[in-house]
């Protein structure tokens, strides 16, 4: 198959362009049922071509995390995009059984019409490289720090959760899109924390390499991609990796230690952290 890529950057930029990719092609492929997918499945329909769209998160999300509206679906407005697109599109992929569910439920989208693919992780990407040792650190792994993964990706409990193990090197790994919200964070931190900014291809690997424990605090995943980048290192020694938010990464573990549905989160994350730290945690794709 020939394949064309579209990098979509806005309606006044990519339009256009986009209109003559989708008469160029046979079938539409389109990740998350966004702005992007929405144009792209419109066109499919107006043009006679098919579409696919890849649902991978909070663009099927309905959710209130400590008030906060998280998702698409959320939204009254903002959930007219998804829906449309998912109801226009040939197939639907959900990155995980609960990702399925969730496209079910809150779009009413016929079951028979989406399918489950999980991610893939390729091993011969995620492995050491040499020079690339453990520095025994305890790392998180943030997509942005912004507004609204301080309440989906719970820095806060990483970061106050350090100031219980003081010898113990904490890193925040994730590109600041907010400031405001990094100053918050960083105000909590203590002096253990280090805040490494994005890391994008082989820095972002050799950043996973050094970590002795992965943490990913979260209220809600609809896969947990940055925890199974972490388990990958398992083979290639002593890699433990804490998956706090299982009931929505059925897909990758399940750990009956791990829980911060409790009074004092923080502490629990401490006790898993610290028990993790010189010691694999068994885990299986």
């Amino acid at each position: 198959y020939e394949v064309r890529t579209h990098n979509f950057h806005g309606t006044g930029r990519s339009l256009i362009p986009l209109i003559r990719d989708v008469l160029w092609a046979d079938i539409a492929f389109c990740w998350f049922a966004k702005l992007d997918a929405f144009y792209a499945v419109l066109l499919s329909r107006a043009f006679g071509k098919r579409s696919v769209v890849v649902t991978g998160g909070d663009d099927v999300a309905n959710h209130s995390l400590k008030g906060y509206k998280y998702g698409l679906c959320a939204h009254p407005l903002k959930r007219l995009f998804p829906k449309t697109t998912c109801v226009l599109a040939d197939r639907l992929l959900a990155v995980s059984q609960s990702n399925r569910a969730e496209v079910i439920e809150n779009l009413g989208i016929p079951p028979q019409k989406v399918s489950v693919v999980y991610h893939g992780f390729d091993p011969g990407v995620y492995c050491r490289a040499p020079g690339v040792q453990k520095d025994g650190t305890a790392g998180i792994v943030i997509a942005q720090i912004n507004r609204e993964n301080w309440f989906v990706k719970r820095p806060d409990l990483f970061v106050q959760a350090a100031s219980h193990l003081p010898h113990v090197l904490f890193k925040v790994v994730g590109p600041v899109e907010d400031p405001r919200w990094a100053s918050r964070i960083r105000t909590l931190a203590p002096s253990n924390v280090q805040f490494v900014g994005g890391r994008l291809g082989r820095d972002y690997v050799d950043e996973l390499a050094r970590t002795t424990v992965l943490a990913q605090p979260s209220e809600w995943e609809s896969f947990g991609s940055s925890v199974a980048e972490g388990m990958l290192w398992l083979r290639a020694g002593p890699n433990p990796n804490l998956p706090s938010q299982l009931p929505k990464c059925e897909n990758l573990a399940r750990n009956p230690h791990i829980n911060l549905e409790v009074a004092s989160p923080e502490f629990r994350c401490v006790l898993e952290l610290e028990k993790c730290h010189d010691k694999v945690i068994p885990m299986t794709l």
